[in-house]
This record gives C-alpha cells, sequence and structure tokens, in this order.
C-alpha cells in the first residue's frame, strides 16, 4: 500500500463529514481553535472564550459551534481530557477513509 501525505483539505473534509454528524448526534463539549490561518483563504477569525486569544476556525465549524452553543477554547484553554487522543483517533480515521478509497 502507497501512502500519500495527508492534505489539510484531506482533514477538512473528513472533520466536514463527520464532525457534523457526531455534533447532531451528541452536541457537547468545545470547539478548540486554531492560532495560526495557514492553509484556507475562508477561515473565520474569532477568539478564545476563556482567555481572548485570536483564534482562527473553518466558517462550517464556527457556524456548527454557534448552532450547538459550544464554546471555543484556544489550545492552552482546553480541559486536556476533552482533547487527549482526539488528534490521533482524527487522524487513523483520515488514513482508513483513504484506505477505503471514502477521500
Amino acid at each position: 500500500m502507497t501512502m500519500r501525505r495527508l492534505t489539510p483539505q484531506d482533514f477538512d473534509k473528513y472533520h466536514r463529514e463527520n464532525l457534523l454528524k457526531e455534533l447532531e448526534q451528541n452536541p457537547e463539549g468545545c470547539v478548540v481553535g486554531c492560532l495560526y490561518d495557514l492553509y484556507f483563504p475562508d477561515n473565520k477569525l474569532t477568539e478564545c472564550s476563556k482567555c481572548g486569544l485570536p483564534l482562527y476556525l473553518r466558517p462550517w465549524l464556527l457556524e456548527a459551534a454557534q448552532k450547538h452553543k459550544l464554546s471555543v477554547v484556544c489550545q492552552f484553554c482546553v480541559d486536556p481530557k476533552e482533547l487527549k487522543g482526539r488528534m490521533s483517533q482524527d487522524i487513523c480515521k483520515v488514513e482508513m477513509a483513504k484506505v477505503k478509497g471514502e477521500l
């Protein structure tokens, strides 16, 4: 099996499809914003609800956070229990979706 580098677009596609489904079933937790606006010209600027640090979010994610009344936090203010393992799980899910031809 040939592995290719995951692109920001791969992650965005995965999260848009799966995270929105997840939020419809269980609208709990928070949204962690990004400190840098590196990949997408349409990112939205917001701020951490706890410390006020400027953050960037994908437009669809900011809309979902507002719809479900989820707080937006930075990587410094997020509860480690909410974040633990999430990144590695997401990377594995995206890789499996690529292997299955879903991406």
